[in-house]
């Protein structure tokens, strides 16, 4: 039986040595995560299953305790619905559908669901579908592009059918390649969804994308050949095909192109990557759209880094960033991430995108650091108000420094 290292987040892989073996993984990486650590293989905010480089072995890591049982659909469809350009929501996971399954007994995620929500997202933004030319051949009562002599002959005259003439002719449609591969995507996001069995908010949000969609394709037939589509670029009317085409492809991948497939029980799992600390960036990043829509600018590019977000109202300015460590919630924050902040705070071009006009003599910026948290109650802690009204907890020692406990969305497994 082929080996499998299984480890949690933030883990050593105990007793490996440095090997070739391990190079180019995504999931561990060789060295000292801090100082004090051990020199080995260790886990970061990685988790997933992947092959080895000559797939002698594999490697899964799973959430760390506490975060076990993470409704990645929910988080998932908070990123998408949070107006955030597709390349940007791409960088949270990755599927290598090249690669044969890997079996696991330890996890249990949902990623066919999690590509099916992003390519349900992707789809419904298409403004418009794009349209062909298709060659067509009929038996018609007037003439439409060129008579085809010799079927006219056997099909109506050597009947005595004198008034039909069989045609070949080109029809401007939407019923081309690109759009029939993501109309059978969408067969098989249908019967995926069905035996899922989603319920609650986020059943009733999946669906209505998938209806959407539905409508946008209805005269789209599913009939098309995947070698034939090529690499879709992208255009300024059409500028989410690419995307979809892409992930249409995955998902047909996934099951095998065969829609049957779609009902078997998976014992094993694709080789796949989520990135656990820019997947809460990102769902926190929804949270803030949903309540402040415009009042938060995402990663603007300032003299000294990116901070992830900035709040700017009438009456409160911030500079906030998300760290996926839920040790915050109990204990100080790191001086260095104090350090960091602290920062953005005397950056120039921070506080005049903060509409700070004499930016020379601004006094000390609130900085807010979003981490998470564990929660019997999950809802969106910013839908309560201005930020300036949020409960926030202050950090002793420092001027205008805060943090947030953001509730992780947790499956109930009793």
């Amino acid at each position: 039986m082929m080996k499998q290292y299984t480890l949690q987040e933030h883990n050593l892989l105990k007793d490996v040595s440095h090997s070739t073996e391990f190079d180019g993984m995504k999931l561990i990486e060789w060295g000292r995560p801090m100082e004090k650590s051990a020199l080995g293989y260790h886990a970061s905010f990685i988790i997933g299953a992947e092959w080895s480089r000559n797939r002698k072995f594999s490697v899964v890591v799973t959430p760390k305790d506490g975060m076990d049982n993470i409704d990645f659909v929910s988080m998932f469809y908070y990123c998408f619905s949070s107006g955030l350009d597709k390349k940007t929501l791409s960088k949270i996971y990755t599927i290598d559908v090249n690669q044969p399954p890997i079996p696991v007994n330890c996890m249990d995620f949902p990623m066919g669901l999690l590509t099916i929500i992003h390519f349900l997202s992707v789809t419904s933004r298409i403004r418009c579908l794009k349209k062909g030319y298709r060659a067509k051949a009929e038996n018609l009562r007037k003439i439409r592009g060129r008579v085809d002599i010799l079927r006219n002959d056997r099909i109506n005259l050597s009947n005595s059918r004198y008034y039909h003439i069989y045609c070949e002719y080109n029809d401007y449609t939407v019923d081309i390649p690109e759009n029939r591969i993501i109309r059978k995507a969408l067969m098989f996001t249908q019967r995926y969804i069905k035996k899922s069995h989603l319920g609650g908010s986020n059943g009733y949000q999946v669906k209505a994308l998938l209806a959407k969609c539905k409508m946008m394709f209805a005269d789209v037939r599913p009939d098309v050949n995947i070698s034939q589509i090529k690499e879709t670029k992208d255009h300024k009317l059409f500028k989410e095909y690419g995307e979809s085409i892409r992930l249409a492809k995955m998902i047909l991948k996934q099951f095998d192109y065969s829609i049957h497939n779609v009902e078997n029980d998976q014992k094993s799992v694709i080789p796949f990557t989520i990135d656990m600390s820019l997947l809460y960036e990102f769902y926190v990043y929804g949270l803030l759209h949903e309540a402040y829509k415009g009042k938060v600018r995402y990663q603007f590019q300032g003299e000294t880094g990116y901070p992830d977000f900035l709040y700017c109202s009438d009456s409160y300015k911030a500079i906030l960033d998300t760290k996926y460590i839920p040790r915050f919630q109990d204990g100080k924050i790191d001086k260095y991430i104090i350090r960091q902040l602290s920062g953005y705070g005397r950056d120039k071009k921070i506080l005049s995108e903060l509409g700070y006009k004499d930016t020379d003599k601004a006094t000390a910026v609130p900085c807010i650091i979003l981490y998470p948290e564990n929660s019997s109650v999950v809802s969106n802690p910013f839908n309560s108000g201005d930020l300036k009204s949020i409960n926030k907890v202050e950090e002793e020692g420092v001027v205008e420094f805060y943090k947030i406990g953001v509730p992780i969305p947790l499956i109930n497994k009793k």
